[in-house]
């Protein structure tokens, strides 16, 4: 369908705005949880992106959906959960050589790091030895990235 006409440009919109009526019925039903709302909603976007390709059709269309969204709620848990996962993991080298009295220029040197990114981490850390429960130095740490 083109929507190079008032008309056609118009069908659309009402047909945008049908379907979103539509996978909130079937949310409030139980048919689709909240995930799955989501990512259907993103996954229109992105299609009146690609449809639109910029032109003035497109905020207008993606705001019926929600807005524009180029990542899918499931796919950010993903990258979020990644990024966690990595940052435990460097948490958890980062304290094996601190149990082990390295200083933090060795263990910067050792695992590659920054200095600084390491300094934060070891001053966290401190803070809960000689346990060095990382997951409590994560929190702690993403805490205090947060303010």
């Amino acid at each position: 369908m083109e929507l190079s006409t008032e008309k056609n440009y118009q069908k659309a919109l009402e047909d945008l705005a049908f379907f979103r009526d539509k996978m909130v019925e079937l949310h409030q039903t139980k048919e689709l949880t909240g995930e799955e709302l989501t990512d259907l909603g993103s996954f229109v976007n992105t299609i009146v992106v690609h449809i639109t390709d910029g032109n003035d059709v497109e905020k207008e269309a993606t705001s019926i959906m929600g807005g524009t969204v180029y990542e899918t709620e499931s796919e950010r848990l993903r990258r979020v959960g990644r990024e966690e996962g990595d940052e435990l993991c460097l948490i958890r080298m980062v304290c094996r050589k601190l149990k082990k009295g390295k200083s933090i220029e060795q263990i910067a040197d050792e695992l590659e790091e920054e200095e600084a990114r390491i300094q934060v981490l070891c001053d966290v850390a401190r803070d809960f030895a000689p346990e060095y429960d990382e997951r409590k130095i994560l929190a702690a740490v993403m805490q205090m990235e947060s303010v």
